[in-house]
C-alpha cells in the first residue's frame, strides 16, 4: 500500500478471510482514517502493525479470532477514537 499514501479509508473485510498479517503492512498510509479488518480470521495482531497510521480515527477489529490485545497495539494511533472489538475472544474485548 506503500504507494496510496493519500488514501484515507481502507475496507479489508468480509470475504478477505486474512488469516495473517506481517509486521508494519500499513506503513506510508499517513492520511489513513478508517480501518476495517472485520470479518477475517485474524487470531492475534503483529508487532507494529498500525506504525505509521497517525490519523487513524477508526478502527473495526470484529468478528475474528482475537485472544489477546494489548494497549501498545495502538501507540501510533494518535488519534484513534473508536476501535470495534465485538465477536472476538472475551479477553480481546476488555483493553
Amino acid at each position: 500500500f506503500f504507494s496510496l499514501k493519500r488514501l484515507k479509508r481502507l475496507e479489508l473485510s468480509s470475504k478477505s478471510k486474512i488469516e495473517f498479517i506481517g509486521e508494519a503492512p500499513f506503513f506510508g498510509l499517513e492520511d489513513l482514517e478508517y480501518l476495517s479488518l472485520s470479518s477475517n480470521k485474524l487470531d492475534y495482531l503483529p508487532k507494529d502493525l498500525f506504525n505509521g497510521l497517525y490519523k487513524l480515527v477508526f478502527l473495526d477489529l470484529s468478528m475474528n479470532n482475537l485472544t489477546e490485545i494489548v494497549p501498545n497495539d495502538f501507540f501510533y494511533c494518535k488519534y484513534l477514537e473508536d476501535i470495534i472489538l465485538y465477536g472476538n475472544s472475551n479477553t480481546a474485548s476488555r483493553i
